[in-house]
């Protein structure tokens, strides 16, 4: 998980004492706060609200906890307090160390605004180049230091975006520390300085959310009762495997104690040994385990001592403003998690109901349906790891998309020539839409984004494309939808991905069958595959018909078996090994094809061996001695040291 922070910085003015102004930017927020219901707190006052301010000899740093839920409030501040201050404030947020923003603000008036990953955050990307951007920020540069120096701040692509604040602290003058930190951090890991003045708050009224439900326990969905509920897909489980069931359920009435759990159904597909009641009090969850007991057709816990909290007692209205930590009381007020093990016996699908009673006031009782499918595992990879998930198994079993993975060992410039004439192949029938194409110098991140409206064989597009190509970049890709509009919806997407970062050229495109149907994208593939093969540069390659989520080089068959990138790719373990096996067509290049005699199983083209696969299963039995375990892959890389 990746950083989540903020901070204001407010330059200290020539003449003014460090102190001093720490003092006058507390007197001014208190004066904004109260306006806002809010009053410092007493001994014994509820926590409502803090402030954290320390004085630095040229910038004071002011922190403040509901700042950390990351909307607009660290912005208004720099420019409240910039303006109230006569000063100049920098404010900084962090987010999951995939974006870095910046504020600039001089008297109240936002000189300029930095966004390090625009398409994260859904802004339009900035023309400012980064030397213009860095004079906009001269003032905050400290004496003896080159405006230049925050060139870096802005063109930086570090792997975590706070990287990118050491030079902006090198030029400002503040310490790293103060600049890479929030109040969330301070506090919870003890950092706070002696020094530091410290405005605990509370509110002068409680705040309508924290009414709770009052009378018998009552138990119901959580859906509201004017709210229309969602269709829920099955929960799913593998044959032979542990199965995990969840449920939750929410108290419409008071406080209560004792529970009764009944459990019933499942056709006999599944047996389920034990439970777990979850129980969120405070800020922590309280966890009960019990071990389900038979009786006839149904199998009984019950929990006779525990409590069971009260339902909130507001609606959605009342939340307008509130600060996310109270949009998480309300949503787990009176909710009661029940997770159910134990294993799944056969395949099918069914459904199980789970009565929850509370037992001081049993007509509160409330029944929740659990639709649940179990899968075989005939579908999973031949090597497929253990503790497989089914959801894992969705974009093997499915056919949305047609799949081409391609490894071959080729010079950068060449690798991007086949992705082109992989492309102008499909000119003919990749239709209309919404392009996304990206490169970047990090694998981590999309980087330089541009957008393209139009058919592949439209000439914007394709320029664009070619473009992309060309930069000397790492990772090149391109996602395209179908309507008007981005969707993330999986089936609705196109695109591909090319890497040359990886040790073999690794190109990967997907192709939704909505938008080219599998006969035709086969019909124009094929042959420029079998070219390349026959020129003795393939190392692998597939092409299949799965249900692509997120597109990439890295199969999800390999995923399933426990194999992940960079070294798939390498061309030690590419000419060993198979990366994948799916229905469609598969080419083993020459080191592969030479240590299998497949016969009449497969077609020669030039030293490479094509094999056409319908049933994956036959072919993965046939290929067997080419395809590796999670082991064979962690034995790779400990031999190379990786």
């Amino acid at each position: 998980m990746g950083s989540f922070f903020t901070n204001v910085q407010l330059r200290v003015p020539d003449g003014v004492a460090p102190r001093e102004l720490a003092q006058r930017a507390q007197q001014a927020a208190l004066a904004v706060l109260e306006g806002e219901g809010f009053w410092p707190a007493a001994a014994g006052d509820p926590l409502d609200r803090e402030l954290v301010i320390l004085a630095g000899e040229r910038w004071v740093s002011f922190y403040d906890m509901r700042a950390e839920d990351q909307d607009a409030t660290n912005e208004r501040w720099a420019r409240a307090l910039s303006q109230t201050l006569t000063t100049t404030a920098v404010s900084v947020l962090v987010h999951d160390s995939d974006v870095l923003a910046l504020g600039l603000y001089v008297e109240g008036e936002a000189r300029d605004r930095f966004d390090s990953n625009p398409e994260f955050s859904g802004t339009r990307p900035s023309r400012l180049t980064p030397a213009a951007r860095a004079k906009r920020w001269a003032s905050v540069v400290q004496p003896g230091h080159d405006v230049a120096g925050l060139e870096a701040v802005f063109c930086a692509r570090p792997t975590f975006a706070e990287q990118a604040l050491a030079p902006l602290a090198s030029a400002m003058g503040v310490e790293p520390d103060r600049l890479g930190t929030g109040y969330r951090y301070l506090v919870e890991d003890d950092e706070v300085p002696e020094d530091a003045i410290r405005v605990p708050l509370c509110r002068a009224t409680r705040p309508a959310w924290e009414r709770r439900t009052e009378g018998p326990a009552r138990f119901a969905s959580v859906w509201p009762q004017d709210v229309e509920r969602p269709e829920i897909e099955p929960q799913q489980g593998l044959v032979g495997e542990s199965l995990q069931l969840h449920a939750t359920v929410a108290n419409r009435g008071g406080p209560a104690r004792g529970l009764a759990i009944e459990l019933s159904g499942g056709d006999g597909l599944l047996h389920i040994a034990g439970l777990e009641l979850v129980i969120r009090r405070g800020g922590d969850f309280e966890r009960h385990a019990a071990t389900l007991v038979a009786d006839g057709p149904i199998s009984r816990a019950v929990f006779p001592e525990v409590v069971l909290p009260p339902g909130a007692a507001v609606d959605a209205s009342s939340l307008v403003g509130a600060p996310v930590a109270a949009f998480i009381e309300v949503h787990h007020a009176g909710q009661i998690h029940v997770n159910l093990y134990g294993d799944a016996v056969a395949a099918g699908e069914t459904r199980v109901s789970l009565r929850l009673v509370p037992l001081d006031a049993p007509e509160g009782a409330h029944t929740e349906a659990l639709d649940v499918e179990l899968r075989s595992l005939e579908c999973a990879p031949l090597r497929a790891r253990g503790g497989l998930r089914p959801h894992e198994l969705d974009p093997l079993v499915g056919d949305d998309h047609t799949y081409l993975s391609l490894l071959v060992g080729e010079p950068r410039e060449r690798v991007a020539a086949i992705a082109g004439e992989l492309l102008t192949a499909l000119e003919p029938v990749w239709p209309g839409g919404r392009w996304s194409v990206y490169s970047s110098d990090d694998p981590r991140q999309r980087g330089r984004t541009s957008s393209a409206r139009g058919a592949l064989a439209d000439a914007r597009v394709a320029r664009l494309l070619r473009t992309k190509l060309g930069e000397p970049v790492e990772r090149v890709g391109a996602s395209m939808t179908g309507g008007a509009d981005s969707s993330h919806e999986s089936f609705d997407r196109s695109g591909f991905e090319v890497r040359f970062d990886r040790e073999l050229g690794a190109i990967a495109l997907w192709l939704a069958a909505d938008h080219v149907d599998h006969a035709t994208a086969e019909r124009l593939l094929v042959p420029v595959l079998d070219g390349i093969a026959r020129g003795g540069s393939m190392v692998q390659a597939l092409l299949v018909r799965w249900s692509i989520t997120t597109g990439s080089v890295d199969t999800p068959y390999e995923a399933c078996v426990g194999i992940d990138g960079p070294h798939n790719c390498d061309r030690a373990w590419a000419s060993r090994w198979l990366r994948a096996v799916g229905p469609g067509q598969l080419w083993l290049g020459a080191s592969l094809a030479a240590r299998v005699t497949l016969g009449d199983a497969a077609a020669a083209v030039g030293s490479a061996l094509r094999v056409a696969v319908e049933d994956v299963a036959a072919v993965e039995a046939m290929l067997a001695s080419l395809l590796p375990s999670a082991q064979d892959f962690r034995a790779y890389l400990d031999a190379r040291g990786r």
